[in-house]
């Protein structure tokens, strides 16, 4: 099916004129715009109706709030473009950022711009999130949680699916005593805001459980266990970061448990951080101790030994974000959230225990 972009290339005009003669005709030359109409009927080209629902007087820019431009983050933000590019939309991406000061900055660095709605990524997740005052007259979508703490849909990965399938996977290899790592966001320091076990605990039946995307790993790796016949035992948690740095003081205090013969990692770069520090400490990866990561980030398949991990569809979820937006700016009142598919990977990092 012909795009909005193919439409302008083969006229030799903009996105943004042909979205004015979709939108708005008279404000088109009459050649310009005879040009663009026969090439629309010659590509059979079929407006997205959910973009033609926008309102008339729209500006047709989405603000795109978002953390440093990591591989997941950027491949996020890429799914973004790409969706509003078919739409003949653009986007205003804010400044990176890091601490919650520099997010809060980046925020309103676009609460002046002309924008029709928001696609905001928090980087703090976890954290309870503030409404986002700046922007309370116009379409929010949230990225990568269930919730945001307000009324805004969401799309984000099936975590709860994503620590089933490390769980079950490495129970399959024979491998009866997992850790499960929890990803939470770190002080500036680096220690995590959440540091005792109990706390995690009793933060799975809080109304905040939706704003961490560690719960609900935790209650898939939780329910592996238990289809197979095994009991969870609170020394199989441990509490850390999303950094190689992280991994790092994570695995050191796995090795204090003798019995780990696994472990369900935050995500790759912690993944990699573990494996070196196993590896430098005397243990075999993956015959002693198999890890397991997430994201699949580019290069995990080319560490040593390269990585088995849980692949989320990032692409997809910028993409979904800006469809659930564009639903809300069409006027539909009753928007869900967008629960996206994950699929294990395997590769070198695990293998059947001996």
């Amino acid at each position: 099916m012909a795009s909005i972009v193919d439409v302008a290339q083969a006229a030799g005009v903009s996105i943004a004129t042909v979205s004015r003669v979709l939108n708005n005709p008279k404000t088109v030359g009459r050649e310009t715009r005879e040009r663009v109409l026969g090439v629309m009927e010659r590509l059979n080209y079929r407006p997205n109706p959910l973009a033609q629902g926008i309102r008339r007087s729209s500006s047709g820019v989405i603000g795109a709030i978002i953390p440093m431009l990591s591989p997941s983050f950027g491949s996020i933000l890429s799914g973004i473009v790409e969706e509003c590019a078919q739409n003949g939309q653009s986007v205003i991406l804010s400044p990176a950022y890091v601490t919650e000061e520099e997010e809060m900055a980046a925020i309103s660095n676009l609460g002046n711009k002309p924008l029709d709605g928001i696609i905001y990524l928090p980087r703090h997740v976890g954290l309870p999130l503030r409404e986002l005052e700046y922007f309370k007259d116009i379409p929010i979508v949230g990225v990568g949680r269930r919730t945001l703490g307000f009324s805004a849909p969401c799309v984000y990965s099936d975590n709860e699916k994503s620590g089933y399938l490390a769980c079950r996977y490495l129970l399959s290899l024979g491998r009866i005593r997992p850790a499960f790592v929890a990803g939470l966001l770190p002080r500036r320091g680096g220690e995590v805001y959440i540091r005792k076990r109990e706390d995690f605990f009793d933060l799975l039946s809080s109304p905040n459980a939706g704003a961490y995307i560690a719960t609900d790993r935790f209650l898939g790796f939780r329910r592996a266990l238990e289809e197979s016949g095994e009991s969870f035992q609170e020394s199989q948690l441990f509490l850390s970061g999303f950094g190689r740095e992280h991994g790092i003081r994570a695995a050191q205090e796995i090795l204090l448990e003798q019995t780990v013969d696994g472990v369900v990692a935050p995500n790759d770069h912690s993944a990699i951080g573990m494996i070196q520090t196993f590896r430098e400490q005397g243990y075999r990866v993956p015959e002693d101790i198999s890890v397991v990561g997430f994201d699949d980030v580019p290069g995990a398949e080319y560490v040593t030994p390269a990585l088995t991990t849980i692949h989320q569809q990032t692409g997809e979820m910028g993409r979904q974000a800006v469809r659930l937006l564009n639903r809300l700016l069409a006027g539909e009142r009753d928007v869900e959230d967008m629960r996206v598919d994950v699929s294990l990977v395997t590769r070198a990092s695990t293998a059947r225990k001996k």
